[in-house]
């Protein structure tokens, strides 16, 4: 349990016991930053795909992070 939880933290780029409001933010400048629209370009099949991939990944993350904070009240693997 704690290794899928770090894995979240690895994906979205920050350490455990973070704030809720460095997950958002961390989630926010991701998405921005993989949003698939925004890798059109020569290799825009391939590079499309991975940012579809990637997204899911970082959606995935935020989304599980997030709800253990609703239902908890704190970050998982808070020190």
């Amino acid at each position: 349990m704690d290794e899928k939880y770090l894995h979240h933290y690895r994906t979205l780029g920050i350490a455990p016991g973070c704030t809720q409001k460095e997950l958002k933010a961390s989630y926010h400048r991701l998405v921005r930053e993989w949003h698939p629209d925004r890798h059109i370009g020569r290799r825009a099949d391939k590079g499309k795909k991975r940012a579809e991939e990637r997204i899911r990944e970082i959606n995935h993350a935020y989304w599980s992070l997030s709800n253990y904070y609703r239902k908890h009240g704190r970050m998982p693997l808070e020190p």
